[in-house]
């Protein structure tokens, strides 16, 4: 009995593991998760690729610059979400956005 409530258990805890490794890798999920922020429906899940997305800042002496950190912005978004899957109009409103902005 105390063998199969471990195996239900270990089984519960690698199917949690693989869910989350599965979103961290998921294409476009930075974008995604913005666009949900964007339309007021932004989840837990979307905490840590936002929090990727607005650690992107570029200075020069401590001088926030706001066209250097939304060109590297965009090439974030471009590179973790190209142009194959389509969604090329959501990572050019998500950077209209939040692409100067400074949290």
């Amino acid at each position: 009995m105390m063998k199969r409530k471990m195996n239900y258990a270990m089984c519960i805890l690698l199917s949690l593991l693989y869910t989350s490794t599965a979103l961290a890798d998921e294409p476009c999920n930075v974008t995604l998760c913005l666009w949900g922020k964007m339309n007021g429906s932004s989840s837990n899940e979307c905490n840590k690729p936002e929090k990727q997305f607005f650690n992107i800042i570029k200075k020069k002496r401590g001088s926030f610059l706001p066209n250097r950190t939304f060109d590297a912005r965009k090439n974030f978004l471009n590179k973790e979400c190209p142009a194959a899957y389509g969604a090329s109009q959501y990572v050019e409103k998500v950077l209209q956005k939040y692409g100067k902005v400074k949290l």
